[in-house]
This record gives structure tokens, sequence and C-alpha cells, in this order.
């Protein structure tokens, strides 16, 4: 799904969906990657928005921080929306991190600077090789800025195997090098998806301790 939060664009997944029968709405729990969520860009002329895509029909829907984490860069959305169908089926995230060797096979969807989704493909090609995060890995499956947030999927399961959240940058050089994307991987995604299901507390960081109010279909 596209995210849209103020000035910003970014990308996300749905892991959970919901249906209250008596109201037909739908509900969807999504993953994104917490930076695109920065205050820093929010503007109160524009509400968080999800968009689905669905055989070439947008449809956005209203939603809400669920959980944010910014060590991770892991946050969780829910959205609810009036709609006859269910606009997509739920990515299963990866249960166990066997999947974390050099040269497997993923593909990256996403919405690079709003567009898509566009899907590319590459293969993971570095493990704990950053300095400041030794639980992410690298991957060659091209990126850019609105990818944020994307999930990196199995080529062959169709699991996903973690989350985008930057690109590696090239020292004293402005240039990025978009085929080198440093991926959140499936266990900091499986952690926080778990707190997610507590008391919508968002633990203490640089934005301080907030409840987080979740509004219900009947609000729509």
């Amino acid at each position: 799904v596209l995210v849209h939060y103020g000035i910003v664009t970014g990308s996300g997944f749905v892991i959970k969906t919901y249906l209250d029968e008596t109201e037909s709405v739908r509900g969807y729990e999504i993953v994104t990657a917490a930076h695109v969520l920065d205050k820093k860009h929010y503007d109160p002329s524009y509400p968080l928005l999800v968009r689905f895509t669905k055989r070439g029909i947008h449809m956005s829907y209203r939603a809400e921080i669920l959980w944010i984490d910014d060590e991770t860069d892991v946050a969780v959305l829910i959205a609810w929306g009036m709609s006859p169908f269910q606009l997509c089926l739920p990515f299963e995230i990866i249960d166990n991190d066997e999947y974390l060797q050099y040269a497997r096979d993923v593909y990256m969807i996403s919405y690079p600077q709003g567009y898509g989704p566009m899907l590319t493909e590459g293969v993971i090609s570095g493990i704990s090789i950053l300095d400041w995060d030794k639980e992410a890995y690298t991957t060659t499956a091209q990126s850019a800025p609105g990818s944020s947030g994307g999930p990196i999927i199995d080529a062959n399961t169709g699991q996903v195997l973690g989350l985008l959240k930057a690109v590696v940058t090239k020292a004293g050089s402005p240039h990025l090098f978009g085929w080198q994307s440093i991926v959140a991987p499936a266990s900091q995604l499986r952690r926080i998806v778990a707190l997610s299901d507590g008391d919508g507390i968002v633990p203490a960081g640089p934005r301080g301790p907030e409840r987080v109010i979740l509004f219900t279909p009947k609000d729509i």
C-alpha cells in the first residue's frame, strides 16, 4: 500500500485484515517504516492516509498509528474503510531467521516517488555489515525515495523477509547506491508486530511516550 503522511509518501504492506459484517467495514493492519511518519512531515491539512490499488482503481482510507519504534524504524498502522470486498490479502512474515543467506533471491514491492505498486528484484547482498545496525542486511533490489516501508519478499515462498528502511550511500558523495537497499529484518518486524498487539502505548524514545487513540469503524 501507499502511505501518505503530510508532505511525504512511503510504502507499506498489510499483515492482518478485519471485517465488521454489520457495518460492511473492513480493517487493515499495515506495517511501514517509522521515519515515513516523522512529525516534521506532518501537515494538519492532510490526514494520515493509506492507498490501495486494485485492478487500476485507487482507494484511500484514513489510518492511525498503532505502534511506532524509532530504534528499529518499524511502525504499525490501522485503517478502516467501507468496501464490499477485501482489497488485498495479508502478507505472512517469515517465522525464522534461516532465510539470511547470501544470494537469496528476493523481490521488493513499493511506491517509489508515489508511483506504483512497482516490483524490483535482487538478492541478499550483505549480512551484518553495517556498524550502526548489525541486525540489518542489504539487498540489490532497486529502491528510491517513497520505497521506504516496502516489503522484501522471498522469491520462492512469497513470505516477508524484511522491510526497506534506507539505502547505502557512498562516503563523501551525495550519490545513492540505489541497488544496495538497507532492510529491517523479519526478526524486528515480528518483535514490533507482537508489541502492537498490546495496549497501544508507544515506548518512550525521541518522540516521547504517548497513548495512541484508535478510531473504530463507526467513526468513519
